[in-house]
This record gives C-alpha cells, sequence and structure tokens, in this order.
C-alpha cells in the first residue's frame, strides 16, 4: 500500500472533486505498482492540498486503446487528451474514487514537502 501526492492543475481539480473526471492520465507513473491513494495538490493559484482519493485500477496501454476505455470518465477532451500524450507510445491512468475534501485545505509543509512535485512524491503513511 502506498500513497502519492500528485500536482494537478485547478481546472482538472474542480473535475474530480465535482465527480466528472474519475481517471487521473500521466505520462509517468510510479514504479511501485501498488499505489492505493492519491493525495491531490492543486497547482497556482490555488496552492494547497485540497484532497485524497482512492486508487482502483492503474491503466497503461497506447493512448488511442487508453482513451477508447476512459473518455467517457476521462473529464476532459480529446483534444486535450492527445496534446498531453503527443508523441507517447504509452499512456497511463489512474482510476480514482472515493474522494475526501478536506475542509480546511492543507499545506504542502504538513506533509513534510517544501516544494510541489513536478510529477509526484510519495507519502509516508
Amino acid at each position: 500500500m502506498s500513497k502519492i501526492l500528485l500536482s494537478i492543475k485547478p481546472k482538472y481539480v474542480e473535475r474530480i472533486l465535482e465527480g466528472t473526471k474519475k481517471v487521473e492520465y500521466r505520462r509517468v507513473i510510479p514504479k511501485c505498482k501498488d499505489i492505493t491513494h492519491i493525495i491531490i495538490y492543486a497547482t497556482a493559484p490555488i496552492c494547497q492540498v485540497v484532497a485524497e482519493v482512492s486508487v482502483t485500477n492503474i491503466l497503461s496501454d497506447e493512448p488511442s486503446i487508453l482513451w477508447e476505455k476512459t473518455f467517457s470518465i476521462g473529464g476532459i477532451s480529446n483534444d486535450e487528451f492527445y496534446t498531453y500524450f503527443i508523441n507517447r507510445k504509452v499512456a497511463h491512468a489512474f482510476v480514482i474514487d472515493d474522494i475526501k475534501i478536506f475542509t480546511p485545505y492543507h499545506k504542502l509543509t504538513d506533509y513534510g514537502i517544501k516544494t510541489p512535485p513536478q510529477n509526484f512524491v510519495y507519502i509516508k503513511n
């Protein structure tokens, strides 16, 4: 069981919190495949840790195949998806569930982190 903290743009965080985005797409995923939770850091201008979600599955495939599997729950447009994965042979998606919104929001320093991760950082349970 592992937890990671991901930096996510506010427009996508909003869709996750609304429940319209049920996958988080990534170009790179952790080598550790037992990710059970994602802690969500909303990037500027919010700059806060806003929620935690459960990971029910991690999908990896060619971008076109991953899009076909997830477009209905992806919460992004076809253009956004293919722009993000341009020139990539493999695309990844965390399938997420059980959103726990933090009230109030947390700070990165609450997790012993000084700067937002470029991709992800492991969180000790």
